[in-house]
């Protein structure tokens, strides 16, 4: 065999690979927006979405993400073989959560329904630096819980409070105690896994399903120990849930009236901010 007819051969293999890789699954093809689309930290993304279900411009995510590609691996892989370590679960189904003003029904894909134990279960690809950074501070099997939104006015009054140089001595512990426990300081359990698994946990509630719990599994890509893999639960936050509706409401009006240029990307964003400075 000559070397071109070999470089040949090479390009062919890796072409059908990057084909068969690349060509979108059940859940590419997805249009409307789901729970994961609406529970994005990020602004842009959610309005993007918007957009894009509602036809009104082209915002596809032009770039294909090889780890995104590993998760989806992984799924089909426990989707198919579970069934015969736990016959009692429910995989893979389709859950009504709600409307959303001028989007329309949102509905979402449980990855694995527990009807015993009244959980719904997720799956998530992850690597060992971000796995330890959620395990380090979340607790050993919690979400990071976030504030309630009765908890976040006391939390910024205090902090009008000790910015006037009027907080008490006594109040010093509860507020070190909320910003602890806050969205921006807390890390764990990324805030948009808590509002995807919330809305998982309402639709399936919004369908007569038991549902108290939610539980998040992680396994990590780059670990040959099937100890590292970590699980984090929670129970329903209805508050979280609803918040995440009433932003996604606000943004589809935004959208709607032609001002998606107006919102801005959240500063930690891959495909908005991070992806095209490493394109330049």
């Amino acid at each position: 065999m000559t070397a071109e007819t070999q470089g040949n051969l090479r390009a062919f293999v890796e072409g059908i690979a990057v084909a068969t890789i690349t060509r979108p699954s059940q859940r590419d093809k997805q249009q409307a927006p789901g729970p994961s689309d609406l529970s994005s930290k990020c602004e842009l993304c959610i309005a993007k979405a918007i957009a894009r279900s509602l036809n009104l411009g082209d915002y596809a995510d032009s770039g294909f993400s090889l780890k995104a590609w590993l998760g989806t691996c992984v799924h089909e892989k426990l989707e198919r073989d579970l069934p015969s370590v736990y016959p009692h679960a429910e995989r893979e189904i389709t859950v009504e959560i709600g409307d959303v003003p001028g989007v329309g029904l949102v509905k979402g894909h449980v990855d694995l329904y527990l009807p015993r134990k009244a959980a719904a279960v997720d799956w998530k690809t992850t690597d060992m630096a971000r796995l330890k950074k959620y395990r380090t501070q979340a607790g050993p099997s919690a979400y990071t819980q976030g504030l309630t939104p009765q908890e976040r006015a006391d939390l910024a009054d205090f902090k009008i409070r000790d910015r006037a140089g009027r907080l008490t001595q006594d109040e010093l512990a509860p507020m070190l105690d909320l910003m602890a426990r806050s969205q921006d300081h807390s890390g764990g359990v990324p805030e948009e896994y808590l509002g995807q698994t919330m809305l998982y946990l309402m639709g399936l509630r919004a369908g007569d399903r038991p549902a108290e719990y939610a539980v998040l599994v992680f396994i990590p890509r780059d670990s040959n120990n099937v100890s590292d893999i970590w699980v984090a639960s929670c129970a329903y936050r209805p508050d979280v849930a609803k918040g995440v509706l009433r932003r996604a409401s606000k943004i589809a009006e935004t959208v709607r009236a032609g001002l998606l240029n107006t919102i801005e990307p959240h500063p930690e964003c891959f495909p908005c901010v991070i992806r095209p400075r490493l394109n330049r």
